[in-house]
């Protein structure tokens, strides 16, 4: 987005890598803008590394927003950083080289580019649908990239999801749009079709039957991400007093679009024809 000269208050140039280069930051204020939204609308998330955001809502509608490519680009720039490291420590050179720190701020700047297309393609989907409330999963222990030149930073490092929800949570809220996250432990074990308490159990109903498939007590086989996001949100409205809450839910069968969401691929263009998801 442009952002207009009146509206910056301040200007950071950040030095990176003992100066090698620099970071440029604009402060600058946004105007809250409120969107219209309908009381009792939800858009619940559930984050993984392929599928970068399975959603669901409160009508039954599902997308996925693609995240292979993503996964795709953060590897090869691993791989490549391992590379020039694994180059560097025979030759006994200590410091970062200008190359390797090139190769972390491309990354980095690839990886915040894919989540703003992300996030805004979730915020167009909340104005069209007039949603009011956004519920993330929380808890996986994702490795977040530190700061470059740290040596642990010299590993493989994983897709900052906390930086994905940070990005989310501001924009949402800048439009007036509740964002809560939910802590998710057991979401992916305990089968919501079965209606099996969101705990830990000795033995659970359902089963993961093979990668990105779950399956109930009676056989039916659905997006194990589906089930995931289907239990954050029930998870969320049962320990806020809306026991049952989704028992209404729409599609929720072997055949409905919960079962079979919407894959969107990046570059996440919002169309309005999009609307409604079925």
């Amino acid at each position: 987005e442009e952002v207009k000269a009146k509206e910056i208050k301040q200007l950071q140039v950040i030095p990176k890598a003992k100066a090698q280069y620099f970071e440029y930051r604009l402060i600058y204020e946004e105007e809250k803008t409120r969107i219209e939204t309908e009381k009792g609308t939800w858009l619940s998330i559930d984050l993984n590394v392929d599928n970068l955001a399975v959603c669901g809502d409160h009508s039954g509608r599902s997308f996925i927003l693609d995240g292979r490519k993503l996964k795709s680009i953060n590897r090869w720039y691993n791989r490549e950083i391992a590379r020039l490291q694994s180059i560097k420590d025979k030759q006994g050179i200590q410091e970062n080289t200008r190359r390797t720190n090139k190769l972390y701020r491309d990354r980095r700047n690839k990886i915040h580019d894919y989540f703003n297309k992300a996030v805004h393609w979730i915020l167009e989907y909340c104005k069209a649908n007039k949603i009011e409330l956004v519920l993330v999963g929380d808890g996986k222990e994702w490795k977040q990239e530190s700061e470059m030149g740290d040596k642990n930073n010299q590993n493989f490092m994983q897709i900052p999801f906390d930086l994905f929800k940070r990005k989310l949570k501001a924009k949402l809220e800048l439009h007036g749009i509740n964002f809560e996250l939910v802590e998710e432990s057991h979401t992916s074990k305990c089968s919501f079709f079965d209606g099996e308490p969101v705990e830990h159990h000795e033995e659970y109903v359902g089963t993961r039957v093979k990668r990105g498939l779950f399956k109930t007590s009676n056989g039916i086989l659905v997006n194990a991400d589906v089930n995931g996001y289907l239990n954050i949100a029930r998870k969320y409205f049962e320990e806020n007093g809306e026991k049952g809450k989704l028992k209404t839910l729409k599609g929720v069968e072997s055949s409905g679009v919960v079962a079979t969401p919407r894959r969107i691929r990046e570059p996440f263009e919002f169309q309005p024809s999009l609307k409604p998801l079925t």
